[in-house]
């Protein structure tokens, strides 16, 4: 239950603060203009580097998940209702009822989340160097995993 009450905190703010965090991962704008450039090849010590930063991520995004959720709960809010607010934010076809007080909390825990969500930015990039790679390159696997179903079985198989 716990992991789910994580999984949808950190759901909702990656939602509500997903921009910033790509824009620092990424750094300075990396898409070529006008079409898409061939990821170059990872080769099997990159990809070592790679899962041993994607599990460094990992934990530095399990410990702020806690954090996140006792900043909710501290608003006033429990998780589940500004998971509801959140996504009625972000979809104009979702419509939910809140009183002014809940929009306040809910306001009050965005911006605690926000100030966290600072912190744990710098975090990842620092677990992603100190894994020895460029966090422009990590992103650039990790778009290579998530659109190459082999890739992402070798990295799944290292991870365990």
């Amino acid at each position: 239950m716990f992991k789910q009450v994580l999984f949808a905190v950190f759901t909702a703010t990656t939602v509500l603060f997903s921009t910033p965090l790509m824009a620092q991962m990424q750094g300075p704008s990396q898409a070529p203009a006008g079409g898409q450039e061939s990821a170059p090849e990872v080769s099997d010590a990159e990809l070592e580097k790679f899962v041993n930063a994607l599990n460094k991520v990992n934990q530095v995004q399990e410990q702020y998940q806690g954090e996140m959720v006792q900043q909710v709960e501290k608003s006033g809010l429990d998780v589940e209702r500004f998971n509801e607010i959140a996504n009625a934010q972000q979809n104009p076809n979702q419509e939910v009822e809140a009183s002014e007080k809940e929009l306040a909390n809910f306001q009050t825990a965005v911006e605690k989340i926000s100030s966290t969500q600072q912190e744990m930015q710098s975090e990842l990039q620092n677990a992603v160097v100190d894994a020895g790679m460029q966090p422009t390159r990590y992103q650039q696997i990790m778009n290579q995993v998530n659109q190459d179903p082999a890739l992402q079985q070798k990295v799944q198989s290292m991870m365990e």
